[in-house]
């Protein structure tokens, strides 16, 4: 069997992108991997469009399915609460990962 790399956009409502409002959840369509893969990762980006203030993030999860657990005939997937968090990404451009004021610059380059 061979290997091959399959790239596949995880789609919101059949867009490649979201429009996101403050303090609201928004869940992609459905995501199946290829059946050759042997290793995956997840690429993931927020553009604030207007004017982004200190605090500006968006923050990511993975919601897992196990299939149709309650007999619905819909796969039941994990809750907001129960899903795991990929990360959080922050949309203000001076905010610095780990920027601690208490380093004087000297570690995260701040002024």
């Amino acid at each position: 069997m061979a290997i091959t790399r399959v790239e596949t956009d995880v789609l919101w409502s059949s867009s490649a992108g979201k429009t996101l409002n403050a303090a609201t959840v928004f869940a992609s369509d459905a995501f199946a991997f290829d059946a050759t893969c042997v290793g995956a990762s997840l690429a993931v980006s927020a553009d604030n469009q207007g004017s982004p203030a200190s605090g500006d993030t968006v923050t990511f999860y993975l919601a897992y399915t196990s299939g149709d657990l309650l007999g619905d005939t819909g796969d039941d997937y994990d809750t907001d609460e129960h899903a795991i968090m990929i990360g959080v990404v922050d949309t203000y451009a001076t905010n610095t990962k780990g920027c601690q004021t208490s380093c004087g610059g000297a570690q995260c380059g701040h002024s």
